[in-house]
């Protein structure tokens, strides 16, 4: 309970605190600006001290600012001629150097707007950020731990029968009460450990009625749940008095809790009261939203009545509920909309927060799925309703243009348009509006390309995307379970020429100054190519061909694309020739099958085969100009990859015959990518033969995924087995071969990096630091196995006590020298993510050690924790300021 309320402080509290500080951060920098452009417009070259008293300014001069130092004073405001506004209170900024004096004197420069856009950086997910790392990450963490505490001690004092069950109640609420005052009294000083106290006040009260009703029957139900809306009326007032939408959110969430908690049968039970208080809460966050701009009861409202609905519609709708349902649903769809728009008017221009645009699109899309449930069982239901709603969104529309909200307007005409084209199909047989659909978008892509008209695109393409999907989901079974169908295999074959045709017309009118008529002709392209084949499956399937199924589709598949990089070589269409490439993934079921029915790959005379086929297709690739660099890179990755895949599995079969443990034959698949990635891929190898330069990135780069995913695979799954040898934790060959893969990754992404991507190397040492983080967790896990006797399995490790001793003691280290090399370096991202690692370090302790403690320790851990945490937090903050990020 303590969690989810905590967790809605932060996130409320955050936004309002960001604003202020942007605020203040714009206006000062604003006035930095207007004072460096009198500097510029002062005719001589020097910097004079400022002067010690004020001076009487005419109107058309400017005063000089006093250079920066320590403890910089306050700004003079801008002369009363350009009326610009009192610059704010500047934070000292420490040994802030004087601008240096410009070459040559500017007597003429160009005055700078007064106008000037300020800059305001995204504030979408900087609340995540801040709520785990800000400067009350570690009170928010004790108010946790300190709550937990609380319920440990709570359960141990009745367990040992200190006092009277009444007295615990009466004790933890004085408790929530003392926090709450507390909150009260440092609101001024500490506003937003205020906040937080008095969040865990209200949850602290909250909890207890609760508990006391519902656990011991101390309280009868209806005074409970006049005492639990009365404490959210409290939360709800402090949040109004404060401007704290952090306690808004508070009341709001227990509010929406209230009915839910402390009621068995609140879905079952009769619905009208349910539906009454939701529709009521919804109307004071709509309210809430309007006069203070506040979204997050709002959101809140939205989720907490959308789960509330489905629940109680799946456990206890009845036809006869139909009327009341509706009228509920009319109520919930008008309020979250409703409560978007105004508060987008509110803020003047009408544009969409991301909140707003949240309700804007997530309301209709969660109420018409509620209404489809509901009128499944009318004739025509679905499709009356998105009628309905479709008409609704138009009038909307016409109403927001009239009043400036032209974002919100054109939201509400989108979604107008979408339930109006989704009542189609809801009214006939989906597969005749496909057809329909599929072949109108192609007519409106070709008048739109004729006419220049991007509204008529824009449709097209919808069209022919919604088609595509559709099939897309329903292709699993009707190609491999259901039977054959000829309308299926017409209609994917119209898809395809439908799709094919709008290709053909972004390839007419795709110039080389046409990017995007480029691209979507490209995607057409392959998505026509796509449904061909897949429309060549259904023709094929049930057929009495004298070549199997599969050959024949085969066949078909190898024709197809041979005749489409033709056409493409006639006609100049590179995603035509380019996708002769895919010939290799037709190939692959058949090799596939080969290895399946052998011991090792070269045991069969048609494996051999395969060395002419990969010396024609790398002798394709390299000595022709019919594909680009691009092409012929991807070519040769494929043709290296399976080349690979072929020696390595011939390898595990020849080190398997040594009948020595399973671990190396896990090997044997990993040394002969390693040495190729190593030797294959050295400037000197690829100086002495030019072709192997065609290797990179992609055919290198995916041998190095083969190895990070060998890596994580035997990390996480291999024991390092090694009979006939001893083991030795780190000196086994399982490890030492991880070590070196390893290396072989980190000199790939250092020596290709530093070619393809300049920025790569800094980002090596992180990715470093991780990999070997990760893998000394379990070089721990299989020293254990090995030398405790312990399965190796999560599940016996997890509950082996050594092994969870020995994680803790290298997390605590790895973190403690993050922290403190952070600190020392002034370096705020290793000082996160040792804090980052130390709050995981918690969080284990929470979920694993402290499971098999005793009671006693267990409190005194938990309350020890939690109060030196929050007064670590309060007394200690994280200091402000940008942090030097060295590479």
């Amino acid at each position: 309970m303590a969690f989810p309320i905590g967790l809605v402080v932060g996130m409320a509290q955050r936004i309002g605190r960001l604003e202020r500080e942007l605020n203040d951060s714009s206006k000062f920098l604003l006035e930095r600006i207007r004072s460096l452009e009198a500097r510029l417009q002062d005719p001589e070259p020097h910097h004079e001290p400022a002067p010690t008293a004020p001076q009487e300014a005419g109107p058309d001069d400017r005063v000089e600012p006093e250079p920066f130092s320590a403890a910089a004073p306050e700004p003079e405001p801008a002369p009363a001629a350009d009326e610009a506004p009192a610059a704010a209170e500047a934070e000292p900024i420490a040994a802030a150097p004087e601008p240096p004096e410009a070459p040559e004197p500017a007597t003429a420069a160009s005055p700078i707007p007064q106008d000037l856009p300020v800059y305001e950086p995204s504030r979408q997910w900087s609340w995540v950020t801040d709520f785990v790392s800000g400067e009350n990450a570690l009170v928010r963490l004790g108010l946790l731990v300190t709550f937990v505490g609380l319920a440990f001690l709570y359960a141990y004092g009745l367990e040992q029968r200190w006092i009277g069950v009444e007295w615990n109640y009466i004790l933890v609420a004085a408790a929530g009460i003392a926090a709450l005052f507390w909150g009260w009294r440092v609101r001024e000083a500490r506003p937003g450990f205020a906040l937080l106290v008095q969040g865990g006040g209200v949850a602290v009260l909250y909890s207890t009625v609760f508990a006391a009703a519902r656990l011991h029957g101390l309280l009868p139900e209806p005074l409970a749940f006049a005492l639990m809306v009365a404490f959210v009326l409290l939360a709800a007032a402090l949040a109004i008095l404060q401007h704290a939408p952090a306690l808004a959110a508070v009341a709001a969430l227990g509010g929406y809790l209230v009915p839910l908690l402390l009621f068995v049968d609140a879905l079952t039970a009769d619905h009208l009261p349910l539906f009454a208080y939701f529709s009521l809460l919804n109307a004071g966050g709509a309210l809430l939203a309007f006069l203070r701009g506040w979204r997050v009861p709002l959101l809140l409202g939205f989720l907490s009545s959308t789960l509330t609905a489905a629940a109680w519609g799946v456990l206890a709708y009845t036809p006869e509920h139909f009327l009341s349902s509706e009228l509920f649903l009319l109520l919930y769809f008008l309020t979250f909309t409703g409560g978007a728009v105004v508060a987008s008017l509110r803020d003047g221009e009408g544009d969409l927060r991301a909140a707003d645009l949240l309700l804007m699109f997530a309301t209709p899309l969660a109420g018409f799925l509620l209404q489809a449930g509901l009128t499944r069982s009318i004739a025509f239901g679905p499709a009356l309703s998105a009628l309905l709603v479709a008409a609704y969104y138009v009038v909307l529309t016409r109403w927001l243009w009239r009043r400036g909200g032209w974002t919100a307007g054109e939201a509400a005409l989108t979604l107008g348009v979408g339930f109006l084209t989704l009542a189609v199909p809801l009214a006939i047989s989906l597969k005749t509006t496909s057809l329909v659909w599929a072949v109108e978008g192609a007519a409106l892509i070709w008048l739109a390309l004729r006419y220049r008209k991007s509204a008529l695109l824009a449709v097209g393409l919808l069209l022919q995307i919604l088609v595509s999907l559709g099939f897309l989901i329903a292709l699993p079974g009707s190609l491999l379970t259901g039977p054959r169908d000829p309308l299926t295999w017409v209609a994917e074959l119209l898809l395809a020429l439908s799709l094919g045709f709008s290709a053909w017309a972004f390839h007419t009118q795709a110039g080389p100054e046409h990017a995007r008529l480029r691209s979507l002709r490209a995607a057409f392209s392959l998505m026509a190519l796509f449904w061909w084949l897949v429309a060549g499956a259904h023709g094929i399937k049930g057929s009495r061909l004298p070549l199997e199924r599969f050959h024949a589709w085969m066949a078909w598949a190898a024709a197809s694309l041979g005749l489409a990089a033709e056409l493409g070589r006639r006609l100049g269409w590179v995603e035509l020739v380019r996708a002769f490439l895919a010939l290799p993934l037709l190939l692959l079921p058949t090799a596939a099958y080969g290895l399946a029915v052998t011991a090792h790959p070269f045991e069969l005379r048609e494996t051999w085969f395969w060395i002419p086929v990969l010396a024609l297709w790398f002798n394709q690739l390299v000595t022709t100009n019919a594909y680009d660099r691009a092409v012929r890179s991807l070519g040769v990755a494929v043709g290296f990859t399976f080349a690979l895949t072929l020696v390595s599995l011939e390898a595990a079969w020849w080190v398997d015959q040594l009948h020595a443990a399973d671990t190396w034959r896990q090997l044997a698949w990993v040394w002969v990518p390693l040495l190729a990635l190593v030797t294959l891929g050295s400037r000197t190898a690829q100086r002495r033969w030019p072709a192997l330069q065609e290797l990179n990135p992609v055919g290198l780069g995916l041998v190095a995924v083969w190895l990070a995913l060998w890596l994580v695979k035997t990390t996480f799954s291999a024991t390092g087995d090694p009979r006939p040898l001893p083991y030795l934790p780190v000196a086994n060959p399982l490890e030492l071969t991880q070590l070196l893969s390893i290396g072989g990754l980190l000199l790939w992404w250092l020596r290709d990096g530093s070619r393809y991507f300049p920025q790569a190397r800094r980002f090596a040492g992180w990715v470093l630091g991780v990999v070997l983080f990760v893998w000394a967790n379990a070089v721990i896990a299989r020293a254990t196995h090995h030398l405790g006797g312990v399965p190796f399995e999560w599940r016996a490790l997890f509950t082996y006590q050594w092994f969870h001793t020995a994680v803790s003691i290298l997390w605590g280290v790895v973190s403690l020298v993050l922290m403190v090399t952070g600190s020392r370096l002034a370096h705020r991202s290793l000082w996160q993510a040792g804090f980052g690692l130390y709050v995981l370090t918690v969080v284990k302790l929470f979920v694993v050690d402290l499971a098999g403690q005793a009671a006693v320790a267990r409190i005194v851990s938990f309350l020890g924790v939690g109060l030196l945490l929050v007064l670590t937090g309060y007394f200690a903050p994280r200091p402000r300021g940008g942090a030097l990020e060295e590479e």
